[in-house]
């Protein structure tokens, strides 16, 4: 984990993957965040076993992970306890695995008063949670509802899942489709556009340049009529690296 910057007080904290590039964490810095890196559970597939969108829900100020993760990386969360003491932070009793669909059980993506997952493996504690908060469960047949879409704001979205795309639709978002490929997830064939950014504010943040992708004009142009700014982390490929949570 690299040091914290010495004014913490108009930092923002990430979470992410510790296998991130050197490039994109120093990036993320002169940018104004602070990283906090996940390290790798080894009860989850190794090339997503640091992965955000894998290992805890972010809604609001609520974070859900699993206690067994709680254990095993405690120090990430008492470090995020002690940078965000409001910060409400649920431990669920689900069990992460190896094998669909026990490696998907946080893996939900929120748009607008919805939030969309495969109801038959996500965690309860994501559904109790959006339901309190006055959100609509959708139900996907994808389990990687939140890696596969790049959710730019309430009504835009991008993402190579025709599928997701179908659903979204029905949402009255509009959805910018690409092609399968051009992102980096190894041993894998590809990684998805979900996992290779974020998005913060008025910016989508890049692990990697999004004009090295194949439809890379096509994912500018979106991300531009809809009024954001792009912010590539470093020159090289897109890289899913499950995303990113923000906390200020």
């Amino acid at each position: 984990m690299l040091p914290l910057a010495r004014d913490m007080r108009n930092m923002k904290t990430v979470l992410l993957d510790e296998r991130v590039s050197e490039e994109c964490l120093r990036s993320l810095i002169l940018r104004g965040f602070s990283p906090i890196t996940l390290p790798c559970y080894p009860a989850l597939p190794e090339a997503i076993g640091a992965h955000c969108d894998t290992l805890l829900f972010k809604l609001g100020n609520t974070l859900i992970t699993s206690a067994d993760y709680c254990e095993y990386a405690s120090f990430v969360f008492s470090d995020l306890r002690e940078r965000h003491p409001n910060l409400n932070i649920i431990f669920s009793s689900d069990a992460l695995g190896k094998e669909y669909p026990e490696d998907c059980r946080f893996n939900a993506l929120t748009v607008g008063k919805n939030i969309v997952c495969r109801r038959e493996s996500i965690s309860e504690s994501v559904i109790r949670l959006a339901e309190s908060c006055g959100l609509t469960a959708v139900d996907s047949k994808q389990g990687y509802a939140a890696c596969t879409v790049l959710m730019v704001d309430e009504k835009n979205a991008v993402t190579a899942d025709k599928g997701m795309a179908r659903l979204l639709r029905s949402l009255s978002v509009k959805v910018t489709e690409i092609s399968e490929g051009g992102i980096s997830l190894p041993p894998y064939e590809y990684g998805f556009i979900g996992g290779a950014s974020f998005v913060f504010g008025d910016t989508v943040y890049f692990f990697g340049n999004p004009a090295r992708h194949p439809d890379g004009e096509l994912i500018c142009a979106a991300l531009t009529a809809a009024g954001k700014k792009i912010c590539p982390l470093s020159d090289a490929p897109l890289t899913d690296i499950g995303g990113a949570a923000v906390f200020e």
